[in-house]
């Protein structure tokens, strides 16, 4: 606040009340919580297509992993193939719940 004794000079005035007042302090409280959430928020969904991409291809690449062990039978080599089929059983499983589990960390 500015009180002017003439035309040409401008003299300071000092102020009785601290320039942050509660009131102040609950406005900012509240803009600075108000932020936090409209910025985390698109955040937090930036990998969804990535997911989603993930999540429609995980069918056609454990299929692939199924066959190959499945070409391991015939090889002779059963064991290591049950270990890929059970690999890629669980993989293909777990890349499906995902979205869940991510949702739940959201």
């Amino acid at each position: 606040m500015v009180r002017r004794i003439s035309t040409s000079i401008a003299v300071p005035v000092i102020m009785a009340e601290p320039p942050f007042t509660a009131t102040t302090e609950v406005v900012l409280a509240t803009a600075k919580e108000w932020m936090g959430q409209h910025t985390l928020s698109p955040l937090a969904h930036v990998l969804d297509p990535v997911v989603d991409i993930l999540v429609a291809l995980a069918f056609s690449v454990a299929s692939l992993v199924i066959v190959d062990a499945c070409f391991l039978f015939m090889f002779g080599s059963a064991e290591r193939a049950w270990t890929i089929i059970q690999n890629a059983g669980l993989g293909y499983v777990l890349i499906q719940v995902s979205p869940l589990i991510l949702n739940v960390l959201k």
